[in-house]
């Protein structure tokens, strides 16, 4: 069976919902102290592309995050993560 442009899609959304969970779960493990300007980061999750981080900053920042930021390191502190702005 061909795979359509339609199911490309519908995988595609699947992994944001997938990211947005994982997303979530390290979020509730932080604290902000309500701190207006405040910010919260945690590790990036794998596999994430830019293309999902565009649909999930436009999620996060209805949600009330005034914006979302990825931070790559460098060679001292490889890895990369993701900020969220209050």
């Amino acid at each position: 069976m061909a795979v359509g442009p339609n199911q490309l899609s519908d995988n595609f959304k699947e992994e944001v919902r997938a990211f947005e969970k994982i997303i979530d779960s390290l979020l509730m493990k932080k604290t902000l102290h309500g701190e207006v300007g405040g910010c919260v980061g945690i590790d990036t999750p794998a596999g994430m592309t830019e293309s999902h981080l565009k649909v999930l900053r436009e999620l996060y920042i209805a949600a009330g995050w005034k914006d979302i930021k990825r931070d790559f390191g460098h060679q001292r502190d490889p890895g990369d993560w993701l900020t969220f702005k209050s």
